[in-house]
């Protein structure tokens, strides 16, 4: 192709040249340092070249993002008995793990079941479920459907719970029955785990998204007063995703640890 994308090796590249330039005239003794700062911005011809030829489209092919779950799709088709999800045995329980192929059809199905039940398009889900693999399946499933999701954590007082619910107006709840509060009146229709297990049909969801449609929802600490809302969208997630895959040379035997809360 006469196209040459502008990848994040080729832009990163670029940008640590002008870093190290920047250091070099950050660093100059004080009687040079007004000088040098006021070339900070220059760069060589040949950049400038490409970064005008970036900057009017004669050459940059920037790819959209794909969604996340576009992502975890395309890893299932390439290799969908490969592990996807390990949850070590801790405090007594037992070590638990499930494979791509299997992680895409119970999120399918639950997916599915959320399209049953009526949410639309960039609703929010909420999903207050255990935290292991069905809370995995549970946020993908969402996705799948062209939802958002909103984890919510059943340890949160219900005080808190119930401020959440009520500021996301979820469309539906993805639950496990015996976390759900009695107290927690708002959050749409309630959907328990293994019915939508049960009842959905195992065929992937065709939603049509964006790369700025609404991934999720995540709520601040509150420590300094309420909780505010973020929302993320599939985009940001995506790239992250993408660039942290090239800059860690990742591949299929590549493990990450997961020890942070999934509300933040």
């Amino acid at each position: 192709s006469a196209c040459s994308r502008l990848s994040p090796a080729a832009s990163g590249r670029l940008g640590g040249q002008l870093l190290h330039r920047a250091r070099q005239r950050l660093t100059a003794t004080p009687a040079t340092a007004a000088a040098r700062l006021e070339s900070l911005t220059r760069t060589t011809t040949a950049e400038r070249q490409q970064l005008l030829r970036w900057a009017h489209g004669g050459e940059a092919c920037v790819t959209p993002a794909p969604t996340i779950h576009d992502l975890f799709e395309r890893r299932v088709d390439r290799d969908p008995d490969a592990l996807a999800v390990i949850v070590p045995a801790l405090a007594g329980g037992h070590r638990a793990e499930i494979r791509y192929g299997e992680l895409e059809d119970r999120a399918n199905r639950v997916a599915n079941a959320l399209l049953a039940k009526g949410v639309p398009p960039g609703a929010i889900v909420g999903l207050l479920l255990p935290r292991g693999i069905e809370v995995v399946v549970a946020i993908l499933a969402v996705l799948k459907a062209g939802a958002a999701f909103v984890v919510l954590d059943a340890e949160l007082p219900a005080e808190r719970l119930a401020a959440m619910l009520a500021d996301a107006q979820p469309a539906a709840l993805v639950v496990e029955p015996q976390l759900l509060d009695p107290a927690l009146a708002a959050g749409g229709p309630r959907l328990p785990r293994a019915e939508a297990l049960a009842t959905g049909s195992n065929q992937r969801p065709a939603p049509v998204l964006a790369p700025d449609a609404l991934a999720y929802l995540l709520y601040t600490s509150g420590t300094t007063g309420t909780p505010n809302g973020v929302l993320v969208e599939h985009r940001g997630i995506s790239n992250v995703l993408i660039y942290a895959a090239q800059l860690l040379e990742l591949d299929a035997a590549s493990r990450f640890a997961n020890s942070l809360s999934l509300n933040f």
